[in-house]
């Protein structure tokens, strides 16, 4: 790319030397990586580009071509409208994860009291984060088994002013009791069987936590061991949210009958229709 370019031709030429990659991914690095909107973009596409702005943009092309994903690029993913900071410590949150939030928002809304929630699994903290700031009358803790996960989501509390309480945790174990019952628990855990990894995408293999991501049982270990512990964790009238891989309701289903047997089980399907979510209540 050569020097004193303008931010458009500078786009425009990673955009043409990498066909085959989508062109919105250059557009959004380069915004994101300076902190610009769409309309920031326009305002300043004209302009030439600095120097020091044009060599980190070659350097982010040459990471995202290479196939580490754009979020751990720019350290960022949005979230229910809000930018959450990511590394490989954690999994990029996915949009339909959003679906997950809006059911346990309503569940909530429908309970009008204040709630004790737990996110089991936290990851990034995008759920509980998110849950925190959209109810504020409810009490959210959330829970990870790796300690550089939780710093990440810890970070992203402060960051967007959300008031949670952090515990590391392997599922409940670390729970203390003394947090008392939880009326709603919610977790999107590992749940891609080890057997799957030659189906998955290359980018995610190579750069996302693979703790995050898998779970032994045919991807079922997880859960199980949420509804085996919920028991003791769970107050009399609560609920919980899973999100599932799109294959699994029916082995989650017959889980959560065997642990919860006075509970309904429902599933809930994404946008694509897949199904998406286990709701016990």
């Amino acid at each position: 790319m050569a020097n004193n370019n303008r931010y458009i031709d500078v786009l425009q030429s990673a955009q043409q030397m990498y066909a085959n990659i989508r062109s919105d991914l250059f557009e959004r690095l380069l915004c994101d990586r300076l902190g610009w909107n769409k309309t920031d973009f326009i305002l300043h596409a004209q302009k030439l580009a600095t120097p020091e702005h044009q060599k980190q943009f070659e350097k982010d092309v040459e990471r995202l071509v290479s196939g580490e994903p754009l979020q751990y690029i720019v350290g960022c993913e949005w979230f229910y409208g809000r930018c959450f900071t990511v590394n490989p410590q954690v999994l990029i949150p996915r949009p339909e994860t959003e679906l997950l939030v809006e059911e346990v928002l309503h569940i909530s809304r429908r309970k009008q009291r204040p709630l004790n929630i737990v996110d089991i699994g936290t990851g990034s903290g995008a759920i509980g984060v998110t849950l925190a700031l959209e109810s504020k009358k409810d009490n959210v803790t959330i829970t990870d088994i790796s300690k550089t996960a939780l710093q990440v989501a810890k970070c992203n509390a402060q960051q967007l002013g959300a008031g949670v309480h952090c515990v590391e945790s392997d599922v409940f174990d670390g729970v203390d009791e003394r947090l008392g019952t939880f009326d709603i628990i919610v977790s999107n855990p590992p749940y891609i069987s080890e057997s799957e990894q030659h189906l998955m995408d290359e980018s995610v293999l190579m750069h996302e936590p693979h703790l995050a991501l898998f779970a032994k049982d045919n991807g079922l270990a997880i859960y199980e061991k949420i509804l085996h512990q919920a028991n003791d964790y769970l107050s009399k009238d609560g609920i919980i949210v899973l999100e599932i891989g799109f294959s699994q309701a029916n082995d989650i289903r017959r889980l959560s009958q065997f642990y919860f047997p006075k509970k309904s089980v429902r599933v809930i399907k994404d946008y694509a229709q897949l199904d998406r979510l286990v709701i016990i209540e």
